[in-house]
């Protein structure tokens, strides 16, 4: 069998196409590598994230998830008005979306935005069960753009302002 499909070589790059092109395993990689951006800070993994996102729009081009993550790694790439674009689509498809509210509260930080305008965006991530605010070993080191900002801890973020 392996003889007619010509050869072991031939079999693995088979395989190797068929993981590298199917819509789950680009999904799960544009997770992966933004991750690896987000959380282990490898800011060197920018643009092969960005990549890996961009395959799994071609294969799922309505993904709110998909473009949530495009507009963080826009952000981090300094597009801002492209990131703003993409949280946008990712927030009309998915209004409560915790990470949409997440990367939006980072692009006002960068943006030089007021600290409550940044806390209630906090907030709305957090009512919206932002996973990793729930997190141990949690906290804002990992977003740069939150330096400058006196910030509660993830679990201490309350209520947006007029919902206190």
């Amino acid at each position: 069998m392996i003889e007619r499909l010509g050869g072991v070589t031939r079999l693995a790059e088979a395989q190797r196409d068929f993981v590298e092109n199917s819509g789950p395993d680009r999904f799960l990689r544009a997770l992966f590598e933004t991750a690896r951006v987000e959380y282990a800070g490898e800011e060197e993994r920018l643009l092969p994230a960005l990549a890996a996102v961009e395959s799994a729009l071609a294969a799922w081009p309505d993904s709110a998830p998909l473009y949530a993550l495009r507009g963080f790694l826009n952000l981090r790439c300094g597009r801002l008005a492209q990131a703003e674009r993409d949280l946008d689509v990712a927030a009309e498809a998915a209004p409560r979306c915790g990470p949409v509210f997440l990367y939006r509260a980072l692009l006002a930080a960068q943006r030089g935005a007021p600290r409550d305008e940044v806390v209630d965006l906090l907030a709305l991530a957090r009512e919206c069960r932002q996973k990793a605010f729930g997190e141990a070993d949690f906290g804002w080191r990992i977003y740069p753009e939150l330096a400058s900002y006196s910030l509660p801890l993830p679990d201490r973020v309350l209520r947006p302002r007029g919902r206190r």
